[in-house]
């Protein structure tokens, strides 16, 4: 991109509000409960689609951002 870090995160901070890479767990969250609502892919489907290598990565990310596991959540919601 020929920009610094520094630079980067400048810009990110002033288009989103926040770092870059919050930026980017909150798409991949936001992307996974929509599909854990919305669709019946498996959770290791999921998982994949938003980018996680594995079902166990993803539930962990998932539980720090939401404070529930990935099926709670998807139950919670039907």
């Amino acid at each position: 991109a020929h920009y610094s870090p520094q630079h980067l995160r400048r810009l990110a901070h002033q288009h989103w509000g926040m770092p870059p890479l919050r930026a980017v767990a909150r798409a991949r969250m936001s992307r996974a409960m929509a599909l854990l609502e919305f669709s019946s892919l498996r959770l290791a489907a999921i998982a994949a689609a938003v980018g996680y290598a594995d079902e166990y990565s993803f539930g962990t990310a998932f539980r720090r951002y939401t404070g529930m596991s990935p099926g709670a959540w998807r139950n919670s919601r039907r």
